[in-house]
């Protein structure tokens, strides 16, 4: 897959993403993660760089208003076989650092939106490390989307477009019926008159 990003900047493709990103061991205390694990703030973090920094990213669940921020994105073991597209020591400039020891993590997100790059993100507490280049070859970046509520809603809403298809058919049905069994009772009673 070819993939463009300016320097300084990580690409965010279409489709499946890979990134390794580093996490302090003791993340700083913020008013928003407070309970919160270390890996819900990592996958936080993930969602909310790309949407304040991409916009025309799309890794959120959009269709669900009770989604919780992060939800979409996945700690996976590894890359796998991934290539890197784009790696930190390929700045420009001096190299980005965190202020204490940190872990490296993998997260997995997929793009709905467009293929768009964003600012080499990093914060007191995460520090993205590399960017891997999508595969087809690789299960991890050539599997289907992850379900949406986007996706339930659309399947839910042809299942009740089929349902009142058929109710309207039957109370045609019904109706007709209704109408006939109205005339000859009608006829009926005329007849007797």
């Amino acid at each position: 897959m070819t993939f463009h990003a300016d320097p300084g900047f990580a690409p965010i493709f279409k489709g499946w993403n890979v990134w390794s990103v580093y996490a302090l061991n003791d993340l700083h205390t913020e008013l928003g993660g407070i309970g919160l694990s270390p890996d819900r703030r990592l996958r936080i973090w993930v969602e909310n760089t790309i949407k304040d920094n991409a916009p025309a990213a799309a890794v959120d669940d959009q269709a669900n208003p009770n989604k919780l921020v992060g939800a979409m994105i996945e700690i996976i073991q590894n890359p796998g076989t991934l290539t890197p597209a784009v790696n930190r020591v390929q700045l420009p400039g001096a190299p980005i650092l965190l202020d204490g020891p940190a872990s490296l993590h993998t997260v997995r997100f997929f793009n709905r939106g467009e293929e768009t790059e964003l600012s080499w993100p990093h914060s007191d507490n995460f520090l993205l490390d590399t960017v891997y280049a999508p595969s087809s070859a690789s299960p991890i970046t050539s599997g289907a989307p992850p379900s949406s509520l986007a996706g339930d809603v659309g399947a839910a809403a042809e299942s009740v477009k089929h349902l009142t298809v058929v109710v309207l058919e039957v109370a045609a049905i019904g109706a007709g019926v209704a109408a006939l069994i109205w005339l000859v009772s009608h006829a009926r009673r005329k007849r007797a008159a």
